[in-house]
This record gives structure tokens, sequence and C-alpha cells, in this order.
């Protein structure tokens, strides 16, 4: 009987182990199934939620992208920087945009810069090391350029260069003329550097020195020889220029029609050659014409300034002088002696009426002396020696302003006028 209820008791706990063993499974699985249900539920988010996310996520990472891209550059940059200047092979850098200012305004399209050995080479070196020079207008570095080309280019033999490729201001770099080239405003308006030894040749830069009124380099034991440069033509207020006693070759450039402003040019005693332009007919502010002992031929310019006082061009081989000489009459003096004058003499230069001296000797003038020389009230000085006039000698030159007259080595015939 008792084996029988052990029995049944311990059956029975089975059962009930079994029931909730069961129970525990059920409620598993319905957990399991709460939670895929979730999920789901999550699953099923709305897209533009999603899109939203991540539209927020770029906007928040796009700068700090950019930022951290920005410091690497920068840092890159800095290393380079750092590498060049410890390179002692390169040259010192020098501000790049002056380089290219000089290149862009150059008169051969930088071919002179792209010489390391050029005065506008050694120029431009000199120029990028000044402290101030980004301190300095276009002008300005324009000016001190164009004078340091000019000492690059006149040798190093210079008998005063005081404070010439200093840092010093340009107004009072060394002159002979005054204590300052500049003007009241800054501009640079006088260049006087004659009997300084300068050699060499001139630098087509000096036409970047727009404010010249007067350029003055009389040659001394040594001269500047080469061409004048074309860019000079630039220097429309220019007003005197003398370059007397070098060495220049060469032809007057057409461009020297910019010289409106000019009132006195002196080219004596230099190799300068061809004819005279017609371009200085534009000269209409001159008084002063010299270009004697140079090489000069051809036809004297059928316009001249009608302001012109003295034309002396003796010396040279000029052939023919214009009737249209007649017009100037202010003219004082004219000396056209040993050149190849030939023919008849212009009796139009009767008319000029303040003409106090005429040298047309050693020349090939042929024929009568012109009478209308007699109308001369103010002559001083007549010489016409040395040419093949012939006839008779006027009784008009008997003037009583005259105290020169020369008449010798002609042919001429007849007395000496009783009016003399």
């Amino acid at each position: 009987m008792q084996a029988v209820t052990a029995t049944a008791l311990a059956t029975t706990e089975r059962e009930e182990d079994a029931v909730i063993g069961r129970r525990d499974l059920e409620s598993g699985q319905m957990q399991d199934v709460k939670e895929e249900d979730m999920d789901e539920s999550e699953d099923k988010e709305p897209l533009w939620k999603r899109k939203l996310r991540c539209n927020l996520c770029l906007v928040i990472l796009a700068p700090i992208l950019f930022s951290a891209l920005l410091v690497a550059v920068y840092f890159l940059v800095q290393w380079v920087h750092t590498k060049n200047e410890d390179d002692e092979t390169e040259p010192p850098a020098a501000p790049s945009t002056l380089f290219q200012l000089l290149v862009e305004r150059s008169f051969d399209e930088g071919a002179a810069l792209a010489n390391q050995s050029s005065p506008q080479y050694q120029a431009y070196e000199w120029l990028a090391s000044n402290s101030n020079v980004t301190t300095l207008s276009v002008q300005r570095q324009l000016t001190r350029y164009a004078l340091a080309c000019l000492y690059f280019s006149t040798g190093d033999d210079w008998l005063v260069d005081d404070l010439w490729l200093t840092e010093r201001d340009e107004c009072v770099w060394y002159s002979r003329s005054r204590s300052s080239s500049c003007d009241s405003n800054g501009n640079f308006i006088d260049l006087h550097l004659s009997y300084n030894n300068l050699q060499g040749t001139l630098p087509l830069e000096l036409g970047y020195l727009t404010s010249l009124g007067t350029i003055n380099i009389v040659g001394g034991n040594k001269a500047i020889g080469g061409s004048l440069p074309t860019s000079l033509g630039l220097l429309s207020h220019l007003e005197e220029l003398r370059l007397q006693n070098n060495d220049l070759i060469g032809t007057l450039p057409s461009e020297v029609a910019g010289w409106s402003n000019l009132r006195g040019i002196d080219l004596s005693k230099n190799q300068l050659s061809g004819t005279f332009p017609s371009e200085i007919g534009a000269w209409t502010s001159l008084f002063t014409l010299s270009a004697e002992y140079n090489r000069f031929e051809g036809s004297l310019p059928s316009s001249l300034s009608p302001n012109l006082k003295s034309l002396a061009l003796a010396h040279n081989k000029i052939t023919l002088i214009p009737v249209e000489i007649g017009r100037l009459r202010d003219l004082v003096f004219i000396e056209l002696q040993d050149n190849a004058l030939s023919g008849t003499l212009v009796s139009e230069i009767g008319q000029i009426a303040e003409l106090r001296v005429l040298r047309l000797s050693q020349n090939n003038l042929t024929e009568a002396i012109p009478s209308s020389f007699g109308n001369l009230k103010y002559i001083n000085e007549l010489d016409l020696s040395e040419n093949d006039f012939t006839g008779q000698i006027p009784s008009e030159l008997a003037i009583p302003s005259l105290r020169i007259l020369r008449l010798d080595s002609n042919r001429l015939t007849g007395n000496i006028p009783n009016s003399f």
C-alpha cells in the first residue's frame, strides 16, 4: 500500500514538472514572439526619417573633414616653403609679382630678364632685395628699376655714384645739376650724369622714366656707345636732351616724334648716321638743334620748328637745304660748314630776318651768291669760303651790321664793290 502511494506521488510530481516545463517553454516562445514583433516594428521605420538621419550626419561630418583638409594643405605648404629655404643650391627667393610686372612691362618680352648675367636681371635682383619694395607704387618700382638698369648698363667706373643703388629715395641719388632729381610730387624729372665716366649702352628701360624733363649725359674720358633706344620716344615731357661727346651710332628713330615739348637737343660728336626723320617736324617747341661732327646725310627736313633759333649741323654729309628754311624767321644761327651741299644756294635764306651767323664754308655750292642776302639786316658773320661760287660779289652784301665776311677759295670775279 505504501509502495503504491509512493509510486503515485512520484508520478504526480513528474506530471507537475512536465506541466511547469511546458509553461516555461510557452512563456519563452511568447517572449521571443514579442521581441520579434518589436524588431519588425523597428524595421518598419518610415524612409524619410532614415534619409533625414543620414543628411544630418553629412552636415555634421562635412565641415570637420573640410577643416582637416585645410590643415593638411597648410602644413604641406609650410613644409615645402621651409624645404626651399633650407636648400642652399637655389637663389634667394624674390617677390614673384615684381618679376612678373617687369616681364609684362618689358620692351623685349622679358628676353633680357631671362638672362641672369644681363643688367636687367642684376637690376631686378637689386630691386627685389629692397626691404620696402612691396610698399612702393608701380611707377616707383619701375623708376628705381630703370635707374638700376642704367647703372648696370654703363659700367662700374663712375667717378661719383653717391647713394646710387641704396634704399634711399632715388630723388637724392647723385646728380650734377641739383640736390634733388625730382619735382615737388616726387616724380623723377632730371637725369644729369655728365662727365662721370659712363660707358656701355643706354638701356631701353629709360622709357619707364615718363616724367623726365632733362637727360644730360655728356661724355668725358669714357663714352656711351650703341644706338639711341627707341623707348626714349615715350618721354613726352622731355625738354632737353644732351648726349654730345659720346660714341652713339645708328639713326635717329622715328619714335622721336613723341618729343613735342623738346626745346633743346645736342647730339654733337657722336657717330650717328642716316637722314633726319621727318618726325622731327613735331618738335614744335624746339629752340636749338645741334648735331655737329656726325654722319648725317641727305636733305634737311622741310618741316622744322618755327621757333628754332640755332641750327648747328656742321661736319656731316648733308646735301640739301630746302627752300622752306625761309619760313624760320626767328633763326639766329645756321652752321652747315663742312657738309656735302652742292648746287645753287637757296635764296630763301635771305628771308630769315633775325639771322646773325651763317656759316656754309667747305661745301660744293656753285653759281652766284644770292643778292637776297642783302635783306639780312642783322647779320654779323657770313662765311661762304671754300665753295665753287662764281660771278661777282653782290653789292647788296654791304650790310652795316656785317663784321666778318669770308669769300676766299671760290671762283668769284670782278672787283670788291665800292659800297663795302
